[in-house]
């Protein structure tokens, strides 16, 4: 059995996949679709930097998905077939198009929208806030979150089967993690 497991934020370093995108077709074909995809040149971000913009999590996080899904179609073209796909975080979304459960264009588009609109608006309650402690109270936390899931709600929508089973996330069309120091992560959670 072949387990094909895919990393998460912070595997990102400038100038990744350049000879991968050189030496295969499939690779190059992948960086492109991105590119089209992102409605940018996410490309030419990957392999020249500045480090500044690639660790942008709105950059990073499609630059990886891409680096992911484009050694994947390398692996099948040389007959490499994975049996089962799983992913760290991030690498959930590569797992998913692994798998044939969405498709590389729109895993890419919607991880980019996702990080693009959550730093838009956590730039909105930080502006307002001490930068110094970043502290939301719970109604912005709150406030937050339920923007985040109108927008969301407004992008594709993934469904899998009752019966799926998950490594890593919780089984449920949204996860929310929250936390904080005690008795705040305590509240939160029981909140949520």
């Amino acid at each position: 059995m072949i387990a094909l497991l895919f990393p998460g934020q912070g595997a990102q370093q400038v100038g990744m996949g350049r000879e991968l995108v050189e030496a295969f077709p499939a690779a190059a074909d992948t960086f492109a679709e991105a590119n089209d995809a992102l409605g940018y040149d996410i490309t030419r971000i990957i392999f020249e930097g500045p480090e500044e913009d690639l660790v942008r999590t709105d950059v990073c996080q499609p630059a990886i998905l891409t680096m992911s899904v484009a050694c994947l179609r390398v692996a099948q073209d040389h007959g490499l077939a994975g049996h089962v796909a799983l992913g760290h975080s991030l690498g959930e979304f590569s797992a998913l198009v692994a798998c044939g459960s969405i498709g590389f264009d729109q895993a890419v588009r919607l991880v980019g929208e996702i990080r693009r609109h959550a730093r838009r608006l956590a730039a909105t309650y930080f502006r307002r806030r001490d930068l110094e402690s970043g502290h939301l109270t719970l109604a912005e936390a709150q406030e937050l979150l339920e923007c985040m899931w109108i927008k969301f709600n407004e992008m594709i929508l993934l469904r899998s089967a009752p019966s799926a089973r998950y490594f890593a996330g919780f089984p449920i069309g949204f996860n929310i993690v929250a936390g904080g120091q005690l008795p705040a992560g305590q509240d939160a959670t029981n909140e949520l």
